[in-house]
């Protein structure tokens, strides 16, 4: 049985913020080198040829490298000298955790091809390059796909009370791939008509959760038996997962029972809180490393109490506490919780079982010895990570 994992950060600003291509944000690109520390929990069980990952690593080194050279060229790149110290802390901290990822060649997607059209591409099996890396069209059983980014979500027009959800990348899409946005109603975010910071329209520095749905659903209608696993890490992602729990795409796409399990780390209005990722691939790892059979509704729950009653206990009990905590709060667009995680599961097509019972060793490509789920798959086929 064979992986694929896809790793994903979006760099803007902190983490993967709003549309910033390069200069001085990419010295906040926290979430490169989470990108970085996954890579390496990930490799040892999955194998660096069935990983892909794409992120601004070359490209923020380069910056890092040159902003930290001297004060005078810390002034000119960064904007300020007072900032050198924690630059160069930065950069050094970024080598560090993304040792292995550079040992192993870097990101397989870095600058300008870190956009939404070159990650729909990846998934579609579509490569646009010589040697570029895409999850292939068949022979693939399981692809995990793990995005770090910012999200947020807007009007689909500026009198409809219907949202479209999306996370941020630091470059758009080309203008020749504009009808890719043709499935978006994003009118109802204009753009700013005296802000001339951006290179190309703001809807194109986002990946809508519609255009993710599509590809979903295009990937399952070739390969029906592939296993999607999702891990959305950004602001708003339970908004982009409604396609898992609303009843149209129900009805009509009959998304509840597509073999995938979706993992989101805040509600449809909610801001993130990060940790969740590393977290689950803390256990992710030790539990492969046991050898032990751990479903992957059971790793998600112990994960869960981990984020709650270790890492955010303080927000635990906020949350407890807010009077909009419960369904049917004054104002769903303006909640008081946040980080809220959770999970959207359909249904295995080969065993006709709930994703979430799922054995966490078909996210490898390694066999337990205690999982029938695993040994009942077909040789032939193939993991991909993202």
């Amino acid at each position: 049985s064979l992986c694929l994992s896809l790793c994903l950060s979006v760099s803007l600003s902190v983490s993967l913020c709003l549309g910033i291509c390069a200069g001085k944000y990419l010295g906040s690109h926290t979430s490169l080198q989470e990108i970085g520390r996954a890579y390496a929990q990930l490799v040892p069980y999955v194998g660096r040829q069935n990983i892909i990952v794409m992120v601004q690593l070359e490209e923020t080194l380069t910056w890092l490298r040159q902003a930290t050279a001297s004060e005078a060229a810390c002034a000119e790149l960064a904007g300020k000298v007072s900032v050198l110290g924690a630059l160069r802390a930065r950069l050094k901290a970024t080598e560090s955790d993304c040792e292995k990822l550079l040992k192993d060649g870097g990101a397989d997607y870095d600058g300008d091809r870190v956009n939404p059209t070159q990650l729909l591409n990846v998934l579609r099996g579509q490569a646009t390059r010589q040697g570029d890396k895409v999850v292939p069209p068949q022979g693939v059983s399981t692809v995990t796909l793990i995005i770090a980014s910012h999200g947020n979500a807007h009007a689909a027009h500026e009198t409809s009370s219907r949202d479209e959800w999306y996370c941020h990348f630091p470059y758009p899409s080309p203008e020749s791939e504009e009808h890719l946005y043709h499935v978006v109603s994003h009118t109802g975010l204009p753009d700013p008509k005296d802000d001339e910071s951006w290179s190309a329209p703001r809807y194109r520095y986002r990946l809508y959760s519609t255009m993710l749905f599509q590809v979903y659903h295009e990937m399952l209608q070739r390969s029906p038996f592939r296993r999607l696993v999702v891990l959305y890490q950004f602001c708003l992602s339970g908004g982009a997962a409604n396609f898992m729990q609303l009843a149209p795409y129900r009805q009509y796409f009959g998304t509840h029972t597509w073999p995938m399990y979706v993992m989101t780390t805040s509600g449809e209005y909610e801001p993130a809180l990060g940790a969740f990722l590393m977290l689950w691939l803390k256990e992710l790892k030790n539990a492969l490393h046991d050898g032990s059979k751990v479903s992957l509704e059971q790793l998600f729950s112990k994960v869960k109490a981990i984020y709650w009653e270790e890492v955010y206990p303080e927000v635990a009990e906020y949350n407890k506490s807010n009077p909009h905590h419960s369904i049917g709060a004054e104002d769903p667009k303006n909640p008081r919780t946040m980080g809220t995680i959770k999970t959207f599961s359909g249904q295995d097509t080969h065993l006709g079982v709930s994703m979430d019972e799922i054995d966490i060793s078909t996210l490898t490509n390694q066999k337990s010895a205690m999982s029938n789920i695993v040994g009942s798959t077909k040789a032939s086929d193939s993991n991909c990570r993202l």
